[in-house]
């Protein structure tokens, strides 16, 4: 679950996962994106069980790459449905085990991925997006 909270630096993200948490791969990310009623099913159990969706920046890569722009929206459009109960999940296994031994408390979370869900609006006012996260890198 992702919650907004001011930092010294500017704007934070706080970081929750609850259960049940799912993670889709590639595929499966592309075929609920890319079925109304899967995706509004899914959404709706994890609303509903105060569940979370986990993602990765291994999403967000094998997103960039995709040529087709509507995969990439329905992706974008999924996960807004899902938002805020999202949890970005830490893929690195040498950082996660290094900071397993520095004894944080969410060792697993990838605080850098969730920022960039952050999005400022106007009169300054922040909310949490999906659009434009799985736009190509150039």
């Amino acid at each position: 679950m992702l919650a907004l909270t001011i930092t010294e630096t500017g704007p934070g993200v706080v970081l929750q996962h609850r259960s049940p948490m799912v993670y889709l791969d590639h595929w499966a990310l592309r075929k609920f994106s890319g079925d109304d009623a899967l995706a509004s099913r899914l959404t709706k159990t994890l609303h509903d069980r105060d569940g979370t969706l986990a993602l990765s920046w291994l999403n967000l890569g094998e997103y960039a790459r995709v040529s087709d722009p509507n995969q990439r929206r329905a992706a974008e459009q999924f996960v807004e449905g899902v938002l805020p109960a999202v949890f970005c999940i830490n893929v690195d296994l040498a950082a996660v085990n290094q900071r397993e031994g520095l004894r944080d408390v969410l060792p697993h979370a990838d605080r850098e991925l969730a920022l960039l869900f952050v999005n400022e609006g106007k009169q300054g006012l922040k909310t949490f997006t999906a659009m434009g996260m799985f736009d190509p890198v150039e």
